[in-house]
């Protein structure tokens, strides 16, 4: 148990005690304590605190019975000369403490982050990158150039438009309408000998062909 002196300050010429609370709680830790003012320093008034106190402490001003001031003052269990201060300093103290500790974190955060942020390369506002692989539907359409590169806008399921639209409108469906439309002529064609196509010949040169291809009616012109 150690003899701590501490120091007070109040009107001079005052005769006075000091009590000891721990901050946050309503129990005495030490009371009663005479305070002596300095011989040139008016106002200056010394203690000392025989408890083993250590931590933060209010120190209530007695004078005939009621308390006139109240400081708050941070005390080691040792030798040494604490200071009291104006009350809600310590808080202040403890939440600059805090504050120190938090923006440290927060500073170690964010050089972690700028160490992988700076190997970032950028072509004006966007940044160039690798491509080594994707996870299945892992880009979507957020921002494109659509000058310059042409996105899918229908979803993966259901009927996506690939083809683009030509100058007259003509889209995959048109196209297929089409070739419906060739389909349709190419169906009548006969093919009596496999590879060979069945023709019936009826002009040559704008001239008709005559006769049925018999020994007796030879095909022939006009």
């Amino acid at each position: 148990m150690a003899s701590t002196p501490i120091e007070v300050y109040y009107d001079p010429g005052k005769t006075l005690t000091c009590d000891l609370y721990q901050q946050g709680s309503d129990t005495l830790a030490a009371g009663g304590i005479t305070l002596t003012e300095a011989t040139n320093r008016d106002g200056v008034y010394n203690a000392t605190v025989v408890q083993s106190l250590t931590g933060y402490y209010t120190v209530h001003v007695i004078e005939n019975s009621r308390t006139r001031a109240i400081y708050d003052i941070k005390l080691v269990n040792d030798t040494n000369k604490y200071y009291s201060q104006a009350v809600g300093s310590n808080v202040q103290n403890a939440v600059n403490a805090l504050f120190t500790t938090v923006l440290s974190s927060i500073n170690t955060v964010t050089d972690a982050i700028k160490v992988v942020t700076d190997k970032f390369l950028f072509s004006g506002d966007y940044v160039r990158a690798a491509v080594f692989g994707f996870t299945a539907d892992v880009i979507t359409r957020n921002a494109f150039d659509e000058t310059t590169c042409f996105p899918l806008l229908s979803a993966d399921s259901g009927s996506t438009q690939v083809m683009r639209t030509g100058a007259d409108g003509d889209t995959g469906e048109t196209l297929s309408g089409q070739i419906d439309g060739v389909s349709a002529k190419t169906d009548q064609m006969n093919f009596g000998v496999t590879n060979e196509l069945d023709v019936n010949v009826e002009s040559i040169n704008t001239a008709a062909v005559n006769g049925d291809g018999t020994s007796g009616d030879k095909w022939r012109g006009a």
